[in-house]
């Protein structure tokens, strides 16, 4: 049985227009969230999961049968309680999370991103945050811009749960790394230090290091 079935995954994707036209397609979260587990899918939200994960951003991720919300740049908000989570097609990163979950006996992580924007190839994501910046002269594809600081605090449910670092080591997520770390240097947190920055920590599918294993490692205390 894949371990996949042993898990829903529940995210919140929006497309960002601007002046009636679609710049880019989102999400703004993942919940991980094991089928045994009783809450329902309009608790998740206000509910504190065992860990949080913050990685680059959403990869290729899609909702399985339902329409992304459209949200305009110019009057953009996402109400982090309320907002709709649709069923998501999980992935290869979720299911080094999933193991995570299972060796820690976990029912709940939440994953957010550095950018919400959702692209598998990393150099092609690089260009659409630059083009994205540029065009709208706002970092809103990122849930740690200062716009959008009630979403993130709730995100974060101010809580002291284990907070994952696996954003990689793309130079161009240095400034959101350097942002994020600011902003939640109040939380305990946990990653696998690249040498390449102090700002980068591997991602789950990085061939440099065996991530599960040694992410097992630090996480006993938790």
């Amino acid at each position: 049985m894949s371990i996949q079935s042993e898990f829903f995954c529940y995210g919140h994707f929006y497309d960002l227009h601007l002046d009636g036209k679609k710049l880019i397609e989102c999400r703004s979260v993942l919940e991980i969230v094991r089928n045994d587990y009783r809450i329902s899918k309009s608790k998740i939200s206000t509910t504190k999961p065992d860990a949080i994960a913050i990685m680059m951003n959403p990869g290729a991720s899609i909702p399985l049968d339902s329409r992304p919300e459209i949200i305009d740049v110019e009057n953009f908000n996402i109400n982090f309680q309320t907002k709709t989570l649709v069923t998501a097609v999980p992935d290869k990163t979720q299911t080094q999370i999933m193991q995570i979950m299972n060796n820690k006996r976990w029912n709940h992580i939440r994953i957010i991103n550095l950018s919400d924007i959702r692209e598998k190839d990393s150099r092609e994501l690089g260009k659409k945050i630059g083009k994205f910046e540029h065009d709208t002269l706002c970092m809103l594809h990122s849930i740690f811009s200062s716009q959008r600081k009630d979403e993130r605090n709730h995100a974060l449910i101010n809580c002291k749960v284990p907070i994952i670092l696996a954003w990689g080591t793309n130079s161009y997520t240095k400034k959101y790394a350097e942002r994020c770390l600011m902003l939640i240097n109040n939380h305990i947190t946990i990653g696998i230090s690249s040498d390449e920055s102090e700002l980068f920590y591997h991602h789950p599918l990085t061939r440099k290091v065996r991530w599960v294993p040694k992410m097992v490692e630090q996480l006993q205390n938790f």
